[in-house]
């Protein structure tokens, strides 16, 4: 979009009852999306009165997060599917690798991970106590 000094500084929106404001640029660099389309055609009829979108706001908030940053990282309380089914409503194609799991999933990771390198240093030890076990021995029959 180009640079027009009678453009609004800021976008209302009002999603699912809840009030969201951000600034014009921002839903701008979003051509073609739903979002853009919205801000352009109704909203310089009413800079005052927000665009209702019958959607969840807890998503949307993190939808506005993904376009402020280029990535996102959701909550516990908002799945991958649903985040990607409100982008695809709002016109907006996240890229590969750009939304992350909750941090409850994360941590799970983590600790799986942590658990396989626990699981691998037990084994690590184990194999080192047997191999002490066995030097011992050795040494024990050579000094006989």
């Amino acid at each position: 979009m180009e640079d027009n000094t009678n453009e609004p500084k800021t976008a209302k929106f009002n999603v699912g009852g809840k009030e969201f404001e951000t600034s014009y640029s921002l839903i701008a660099k979003q051509e073609g999306s739903m979002l853009a389309r919205l801000v352009s055609e109704t909203w310089l009829k009413n800079l005052s009165k927000p665009i209702f979108i019958d959607r969840s706001y807890d998503i949307f908030a993190f939808v506005l997060e993904y376009l402020r940053h280029g990535c996102v990282v959701l909550p516990d309380t908002i799945s991958r599917e649903m985040f990607h089914r409100d982008m695809d409503f709002y016109g907006i194609n996240p890229g590969d690798g750009t939304v992350k799991a909750s941090s409850f999933a994360l941590q799970l990771a983590e600790l799986k991970d942590r658990r396989d390198a626990l699981s691998l240093a037990d084994h690590c030890l184990r194999k080192l106590s047997t191999e002490e076990r066995y030097l011992d021995t050795l040494n024990k029959s050579d000094t006989q």
